[in-house]
């Protein structure tokens, strides 16, 4: 991945929810670049999503019909689940 390219998904990682600027980032650092190219067409599909879709999917409001997207998503439940518990 390129630097523009890196900087463009780190820019649409920032969110009007601080909650999901931390776990999008954390992902982007921690788990894209490893990802299966289908993933990382499936996380930049996540980004494009709203931030109050995005954050009912993170909480179990809405149900989660894409497996990418899925595992994706328990990725960043479980990311925020480790980050609660170094607080």
């Amino acid at each position: 991945m390129t630097d523009k390219e890196q900087s463009k998904l780190r820019w649409y990682c920032r969110r009007g929810m601080r909650e999901l600027d931390v776990l999008l980032n954390d992902y982007l650092e921690n788990h894209y670049l490893n990802s299966s190219s289908e993933k990382q067409i499936t996380f930049k599909e996540l980004l494009l999503l709203e931030d109050p879709v995005l954050f009912s999917m993170l909480l179990g409001n809405m149900e989660i019909e894409n497996a990418l997207q899925a595992d994706i998503i328990q990725i960043l439940r479980n990311s925020s689940k480790t980050k609660k518990n170094k607080a």
